[in-house]
């Protein structure tokens, strides 16, 4: 069914460009022309980013020309997005800061504001969160000004993910209720679920187990009215964190279990190696550390493929909790180091807080 919702979007595209390209032969040189380059680009990035360059500076060069700076400043947003979608984001980042100068000579807020998403995105990946969240308030704010609700959603969310792997819980809910407030009016059902999980997982790091039980059977309801149920793995893992954290193990197990079963049928290696390291958590509880190795070990197998830089501390730091528990010191020790290092390169500052909690167990064990 993917395979044929592709090539359908495939030949939706490629009648699209067609029909531009058309157009670009019949149009004289001006902005209409300019835009016509901008709408090619937007098809384009999705099959081809070497069309995508092509179109995008020769739309470039005519807008020059034109001294149409809002056209240019689209332009480069544009090319900056399809180098994102092929995961090239050092090639985005200097079309996003040229958007961003032309933005503030042409006044166009909807551009600005789009680039600012967007370069917070690129220093996001970068690891860079103190970038990111200035790009992401300044973006937001501008979406608000302008009534953009729905992208204002997406970009409130990204603020409360930044809070929160600096550990500024509470800052991080505000944003996270914020978005399920635009949500809920836009009646957008999975948007509504993702943020109903957000806000899951700070009532976890807040202690607050039974409003996060609660919100996470919320996004169940939601997830199943929407018709996503493969979602439902990364739901059932979070509902079994919550259940170990109030020590009902069995009960946890078994949610680990049914998300199993979903991630396998769905093939989701992401939602795998979610359940994967939180069966190490389990069983590290469960003070079976070789079968927590086990589970740790596949998690790490998952998440390096992946290059899953963000979630190399968890895995990491369980590793450490795993070697830890079977008296093997010195690579407890040496998978700490490494979940300290992966947790800086990142700033996630609450992971760190975990991590020198587990350290002082092994280092005092180790009378150092």
């Amino acid at each position: 069914i993917l395979l044929i919702l592709f090539c359908f979007s495939k030949l939706l595209f490629s009648q699209n460009i067609d029909s531009l390209k058309q157009q670009l032969k019949v149009l004289p040189d001006g902005e209409e022309k300019v835009r016509v380059y901008d709408k090619l680009i937007t098809c384009y990035h999705l099959l081809d980013v070497d069309e995508v360059l092509d179109y995008g500076k020769r739309g470039i060069k005519l807008s020059q020309e034109l001294k149409f700076i809002s056209g240019e400043a689209s332009l480069n947003v544009n090319i900056g997005n399809a180098y994102m979608y092929v995961d090239q984001q050092p090639k985005a980042k200097p079309y996003y800061e040229r958007a961003i100068y032309l933005s503030n000579i042409s006044g166009n807020k909807e551009t600005l504001a789009r680039a600012y998403n967007n370069i917070g995105i690129v220093y996001d990946e970068e690891g860079n969160a103190d970038k990111a969240l200035q790009f992401y308030q300044r973006s937001y704010k501008l979406k608000m000004e302008l009534g953009e609700q729905q992208s204002a959603r997406s970009t409130v969310m990204n603020i409360g993910g930044i809070y929160f792997f600096k550990g500024y819980y509470h800052k991080a809910l505000k944003s996270f209720l914020e978005s399920e407030k635009i949500s809920i009016e836009m009646k957008d059902t999975l948007s509504m679920a993702h943020c109903a999980m957000n806000i899951y997982v700070v009532y976890q790091k807040l202690e607050r187990h039974e409003e996060a039980i609660k919100k996470v059977r919320t996004a169940i309801n939601y997830l199943k009215a929407a018709k996503h149920e493969k979602y439902l793995a990364e739901v059932y893992q979070k509902i079994s964190m919550s259940k170990i954290s109030l020590n009902e193990l069995d009960s946890s197990e078994y949610y680990l279990k049914k998300g199993l079963q979903i991630a396998r049928i769905a093939n989701d290696s992401s939602g795998l190696s979610l359940i994967y390291n939180s069966m190490a958590s389990l069983y590290v509880r469960k003070r079976d550390f070789k079968e927590a190795l086990v589970w740790a070990e596949k998690t790490k197998q998952i998440r390096e493929a992946r290059q899953d830089v963000l979630n190399y501390p968890t895995m990491y730091g369980i590793l450490a909790e795993v070697y830890y528990g079977l008296n093997e010191l010195d690579k407890a020790e040496a998978y700490v180091l490494k979940a300290v290092e992966s947790s800086k390169q990142i700033y996630r500052n609450e992971a760190l807080i975990e991590i020198y909690q587990s350290a002082s167990a092994i280092y005092e064990e180790k009378k150092d």
